[in-house]
């Protein structure tokens, strides 16, 4: 509470306004301030934990998407073959002198799976 008083009154500005104009005080404020290695070691260790945390999202992100795709495509191919192996069994139905008495017409193994 302090800090923030008597900032505002020594330059007579609000906080949250700050411009180009207290650039070189703010400036001279930091550079006063001591480097320390635990500062740069904890805000590494922040910015390592944000970077592997997005990385796991979007790679999450990315294979649900990638397995939904293959499972839409995979509906797509059985109900092609299904519309095709019906269209060649009501051919053959219809030409009734091509199908033998209890056989199955199986053209390609391929085709079953």
């Amino acid at each position: 509470m302090n800090a923030y008083t008597n900032i505002t009154e020594n330059q007579g500005e609000v906080i949250g306004h700050i411009g180009w104009k207290y650039y070189n005080t703010i400036k001279k404020k930091a550079m006063e301030q001591e480097f320390s290695w635990s500062g740069l070691f904890l805000s590494l260790s922040i910015a390592f934990f944000i970077v592997i945390s997005s990385a796991l999202v979007l790679s999450f992100t990315y294979q649900s998407l990638e397995s939904t795709k293959i499972s839409q495509n995979s509906r797509s191919f059985q109900i092609y073959m299904l519309e095709n192996i019906n269209t060649r069994n009501f051919k053959n139905y219809i030409n009734h002198s091509e199908i033998g008495v209890n056989t199955l017409i199986i053209e390609k193994k391929s085709e079953i799976v």
